[in-house]
């Protein structure tokens, strides 16, 4: 008999909105996924033991009610197990929107009513998506939608504080672009050299938003097999101000400031360059991205998602 699957509330998702709700949608999920095991934690020190032992104990099926930071440390916690256990049954993840950001759900069309999400799991079916990791200085990470450096590794950092709001991200990015200048940046892609010089941003994509709703690789796909890679040159500070609202609507594409290109291998390298992974903050002097396409199985209602 196989193991219930592992459900994963964040206490602290959304300012303790996936626990507020959580009872109203454990029934729907005992619909759609049968016997459950609940873990509810407050922090990453207190799930990761808990998640492991539920994994030796056979769960394979694994459903994240928080918001994108959830995520990424689930990735980080079941990846290298499902890795180590790789001739036996494969992880399936499946993802209720209860965090601030939700950047995963909004760049897919998913409903951001934790209720509406659960009952979408209903007929939900394992689908490959790409399974994107960053080395940062020897440290390998493990990632789902964006992960990006510049201005907004150190809008990530200063948002990233309990009790945050929606819109925390996009006034700490704002708050940094008047402070700082532009960084230098060093950018390969696939092995050749893309830019050299003073930028504000640079984002490697598998999905196309983040930041609570910030548009800013409106092309990118999970199951392309490839990054879509942003930059932001080193424009005045009132020409990134001017083009802001942009971004929310995927129109910044079209500015002579932004470049974008596409590619299945990305070196950034620069001086102690703040960084972060699905809003998760950290710094690096050198990161190193790389994709396994279709290595991950997401549970969703196939007709509900759409990988782009």
């Amino acid at each position: 008999m196989s193991a219930p699957a592992l459900v994963v509330v964040n206490g602290q998702a959304g300012t303790g909105l996936a626990l507020r709700q959580w009872s109203q949608i454990e029934a729907v999920l005992r619909e759609a996924l049968g016997d459950l095991q609940v873990l509810t934690t407050r922090s990453v020190a207190e799930m990761v033991p808990q998640v492991q032992a539920a994994w030796d104990s056979g769960s394979r099926r694994v459903i994240a009610v928080g918001g994108d930071g959830t995520v990424h440390h689930l990735l980080e916690t079941l990846v290298p197990l499902a890795q180590r256990d790789a001739d036996g049954p494969p992880l399936e993840l499946g993802i209720l929107p209860g965090g601030t950001g939700n950047a995963w759900a909004r760049s897919h069309g998913l409903p951001l009513s934790l209720m509406k999400a659960a009952r979408q799991l209903i007929g939900a079916q394992p689908t490959p998506i790409d399974l994107p990791q960053v080395t940062l200085d020897g440290q390998r990470r493990y990632f789902l939608s964006i992960s990006s450096a510049g201005i907004s590794g150190e809008a990530a950092q200063k948002s990233d504080v309990p009790g945050k709001r929606p819109w925390s991200y996009a006034q700490y990015a704002i708050g940094t672009l008047l402070q700082r200048r532009p960084l230098t940046m060093r950018v390969e892609v696939d092995g050749e050299l893309w830019a050299d010089g003073e930028y504000w941003l640079v984002a490697v994509a598998n999905c196309n938003s983040f930041g609570s709703g910030m548009r800013i690789a409106p092309d990118a796909r999970v199951d392309d097999g490839l990054f879509d890679v942003v930059l932001i040159d080193g424009a005045s500070r009132r020409e990134v101000l001017v083009a802001f609202p942009r971004v929310y609507f995927g129109a910044h594409v079209n500015h002579p400031r932004v470049h974008i290109r596409r590619g299945s291998e990305v070196r950034v390298s620069g001086d102690r360059l703040g960084m972060e992974t699905d809003g998760v903050p950290g710094q690096a002097d050198e990161l190193h991205y790389t994709l396994q396409p279709g290595g991950l199985q997401l549970l969703v209602n196939p007709d509900e998602f759409r990988p782009a």
